[in-house]
């Protein structure tokens, strides 16, 4: 006795489809779509974000240059007069180096303390204004304000390159500085966006940090005068 495949319809022609066939793999397409895959992401919330639009850093600065921009370099200057001050400055040589460095002193220290005569002979009057180059990176510019074609010059160029790009350079022959000029016409930096809110207090701090000489203990002061 033949006995028929279970599900098959030993009736039906060659070729037929078998219903009982259809509703097993109905049934298996169901059981399949109902499947979860495991993993760390139970919701689409536990991994979704608000867009930032692609900003994902911005960019803080540490510190920043208390020299003059470079002899091969075009900047300008910031033209706000709150951005320009006058300070007293110690130079004092780096160690290891034919450099010197700028250390800003306080009016407080300078007069009325025990080391009057000394200061008011060894300090430099001093003009502090921001610059920026081409690559939006931001220094002080500290110039000394003494008597002679350099101090002169240098005074003529800051106020050329805070209505543009000037690039500063030094003619050792003649004791004065020159300046070159883009033959571009160059837009002029956005001071507001390059400032961010800084003033020029915060600058300096940032420039300076522990060379601002506040009192008569600190170091280069106990250095240059032998107080210890």
């Amino acid at each position: 006795m033949n006995i028929p495949k279970k599900g098959k319809d030993p009736d039906a022609p060659a070729g037929a489809e078998n219903p009982n066939e259809e509703e097993s793999g109905a049934e298996t397409s169901q059981k399949k779509s109902k499947q979860t895959i495991e993993g760390p992401i139970g919701n689409i919330s536990d991994i979704s974000i608000q867009s930032t639009g692609g900003a994902r850093s911005k960019k803080r600065d540490l510190t920043l240059s208390t020299n003059k921009p470079g002899q091969g370099t075009f900047f300008s200057c910031c033209p706000s007069v709150s951005m320009t001050t006058d300070i007293f400055g110690l130079e004092v040589k780096i160690e290891g180096s034919t450099s010197k460095e700028l250390y800003p002193v306080m009016p407080s220290v300078v007069y009325g303390g025990q080391f009057e005569m000394e200061l008011i002979r060894d300090c430099k009057e001093v003009r502090v204004t921001p610059w920026v180059d081409r690559k939006n990176r931001v220094g002080l510019w500290c110039m000394k304000l003494t008597p002679g074609k350099w101090s002169s010059t240098a005074l003529d160029a800051l106020s050329i390159a805070k209505d543009g790009w000037i690039r500063l350079i030094p003619n050792m022959d003649q004791g004065w500085f020159e300046i070159e000029e883009p033959l571009a016409d160059w837009d002029v930096p956005d001071w507001e966006k390059l400032l961010a809110g800084r003033t020029l207090e915060d600058l300096m701090n940032l420039g300076f940090k522990n060379r601002i000489i506040q009192t008569e203990n600190h170091q280069v002061i106990n250095d240059l005068y032998g107080t210890e």
